[in-house]
């Protein structure tokens, strides 16, 4: 396969924390690959169970690259400055865990702040694009009649 690209389904979180210690948080996800942002999902307001039920693509995936979700509270800057956080925890999929065979379920987030057990669901499919493009239509012949 020269040319992989990974469905990401980022579907929801459960228990997270607050990103300044005192507040719901307002969760978004972030992906990254070799330290490189893919995408990121749009932020839920005040929630700890957030549901983003979004889809991503990733295109040019190589085989056995590891994907790091990051979940982070949306603040604004003042607040971030003054009191830090923002960070809710990450979870780091190996590529084993979902090259070629995908992958389905919950990842337990790690580094989160006050050690909260909290969880992300997602899944994730492998698309080959070369298969995925469409097949080229064979033109009529023209006429060369007057």
């Amino acid at each position: 396969m020269s040319r992989v690209s990974l469905k990401v389904h980022v579907q929801s979180g459960s228990d997270l924390g607050s990103g300044d210690g005192y507040s719901l948080s307002d969760p978004f996800v972030v992906c990254l690959r070799n330290s490189n942002p893919e995408f990121q999902t749009k932020a839920c307001l005040q929630t700890a169970d957030p549901v983003w039920d979004e889809e991503h693509v990733i295109r040019d995936y190589t085989p056995g690259q590891a994907l790091l979700f990051q979940v982070m509270d949306e603040d604004n800057a003042v607040k971030e400055a003054l009191l830090g956080g923002g960070f809710l925890g990450e979870a780091l999929l190996d590529g084993r865990e979902f090259f070629p065979h995908g992958f389905d379920g919950e990842v337990r987030l790690e580094n989160v702040p006050g050690g909260i057990p909290a969880v992300l669901r997602l899944s994730i499919s492998v698309d080959d694009d070369e298969a995925s493009l469409p097949i080229p239509q064979r033109l009529p012949p023209t006429s060369t009649l007057p």
